[in-house]
């Protein structure tokens, strides 16, 4: 809008205030201003009905002390930005719950912020949640509650486009991802996503429940089919119409995949005990964590499930690989535990955001999540920015805070910076016997002397090679070296001492 514009318009409100006063008294929309206290100056009786409350038993009091939940009025007051479309649920004094979405704007007088307006429209279902834009201060986005899942990476990208394509039919769809990458919320963004949205959404842990009573649990059991058994749906029938979904399906007794196969062969299901099939209209959403090569490798899941399973595969990528998408899960996070612990964090401070970029995050984005709920149980009533001070202790010895005498050094797993010459590789003289720093490890082999071992050593230098990088990205750490590897520490102690390293080497 040009100045004269603007200047035209301000005029024309400044002359018709009681018009203004009358629109916002018969606005559907809530309505509530505050002043510099936080008393409530103004509350419209849209604002009384949805909180139930007379005005009478508001205006004048301070909003915390009726309205108890995440004080959004005071962050306008404090930084002078607006808060766009915030959701949250918040109880009022006579106990009653509402969740809705506010738009917020701070009120000045003489360039001074003297109150502040709220808008309030209240959300009745989560779908209604789901179409709302929610932006925080200086416009700066807060993830909705559309996808309930969080990113806009490539790769993160790529697999959500594959799980709307997976909504739009029944087939069997199989989500790979290591723990901690979100697995579970992509199954219900399929189910929301589905034509099926309003169906049940069933989820079972496969690793968590015994074979013997996993199996009642999925087919139900018939009255006297053994001692105690009562006529009971299982999970197939309880989701039928909708969705099932099967975490770690890795998991899963042997000798129960073959039933689980029959049922997604003949959409039929026959309880325990019973010889009455009944008929399902069901998709089968599973999971699994580790390659599923590897699983059917090892014998832990039939290559003939998988295959029936798999129709649709979507591989969620770990956080390492979507590091793009941590700054827009960290907001997400803050906005959500800004609700639990009543704080109003509004950003992080970029030292801490690069020590967050630098770290590995073998716990995916799950491990995120609870490193910033520790962080911001740390974070003081008036602190409205997340710095390295507010790292838990158990986090100091993986986010390593620069220094002016010591450089930055990102978590294991990441790029490093250039250090010293590492130790030489040790001196093979003998067919299964290292040398190094004077100390010799009899392999219990037949000598060999020359410059290079034979090819039967290549796994001692393939082994050698992996602990020197391991211990090179750790910065000398063993513990996380140890993590890398995937062994315990004590053993790598050993090898360590075997090829005659040092951790301090690599520091």
């Amino acid at each position: 809008m040009s100045r004269n514009l603007d200047h035209e318009v301000s005029a024309l409100l400044a002359e018709n205030i009681p018009t203004l006063k009358t629109a916002l008294d018969t606005l559907p929309l809530g309505v509530m201003i505050t002043d510099r206290e936080g008393r409530v100056i103004y509350y419209n009786q849209a604002q009384a009905a949805i909180d139930d409350l007379e005005p009478g038993l508001i205006l004048g009091k301070v909003e915390n002390d009726v309205l108890f939940g995440p004080d959004i009025m005071a962050i306008c007051h404090r930084t002078g930005r607006p808060i766009l479309g915030f959701i949250y649920p918040y109880q009022t004094i006579r106990g009653k719950e509402v969740n809705g979405a506010y738009w917020a704007y701070p009120l000045r007088r003489g360039g001074r912020v003297e109150a502040a307006i709220c808008f309030t429209q209240p959300l009745a279902t989560a779908e209604e949640e789901y179409k709302v834009q929610v932006q925080w201060p200086a416009a700066t986005p807060v993830p909705g509650r559309e996808k309930k899942v969080v990113g806009s990476g490539p790769a993160f990208k790529k697999a959500l486009g594959l799980a709307r394509q997976a909504a739009k039919g029944p087939s069997p769809v199989l989500l790979v991802g290591a723990t901690g990458t979100g697995k579970e919320l992509f199954a219900r963004y399929i189910h929301q996503n589905s034509s099926r949205k309003h169906k049940p959404f069933m989820a079972v842990n496969c690793a968590a429940i015994p074979g013997a009573l996993l199996e009642g649990l999925l087919f139900g059991t018939a009255k006297g089919s053994f001692t105690g058994a009562v006529d009971r749906a299982g999970l197939f029938e309880e989701a039928n119409g909708g969705v099932l979904y099967l975490d770690e399906m890795d998991s899963m007794p042997l000798e129960l995949q073959p039933k689980l196969l029959r049922v997604l062969q003949e959409t039929t299901v026959r309880r325990l005990g019973s010889g009455e099939e009944r008929h399902l209209d069901l998709k089968i959403i599973s999971s699994i964590g580790i390659n599923p090569q590897t699983a059917m490798a090892d014998n832990r899941l039939r290559d003939d499930l998988y295959y029936r399973l798999s129709v649709l595969t979507i591989n969620i990528p770990p956080l390492v690989e979507r590091l793009e998408d941590l700054e827009e899960l960290a907001t997400y996070f803050m906005s959500k535990y800004n609700i639990l612990l009543n704080k109003q964090v509004m950003r992080l401070d970029d030292g801490l955001l690069t020590l967050l970029r630098g770290y590995a995050w073998p716990g995916n984005v799950r491990e995120l999540e609870h490193f910033l709920a520790g962080a911001i149980n740390l974070v003081s009533d008036r602190e409205s920015t997340l710095t390295r001070d507010h790292i838990p202790d158990h986090y100091r010895f993986i986010l390593r805070r620069p220094s002016a005498h010591e450089p930055f050094r990102p978590g294991f797993g990441q790029p490093v910076p250039a250090r010293p010459p590492a130790p030489p590789r040790p001196a093979w003289s003998v067919y299964g016997t290292a040398e190094a720093d004077g100390r010799v490890e009899d392999l219990g082999r037949l000598p060999y002397r020359g410059p290079e071992p034979p090819p039967a050593l290549s796994r001692w230098h393939k082994e050698y090679d992996q602990i020197m990088a391991a211990l090179t990205a750790a910065g000398g750490h063993v513990t996380r070296a140890a993590i890398q590897l995937g062994i315990s520490r004590q053993l790598l102690h050993y090898k360590m001492k075997k090829y005659g390293l040092d951790r301090r080497d690599f520091k």
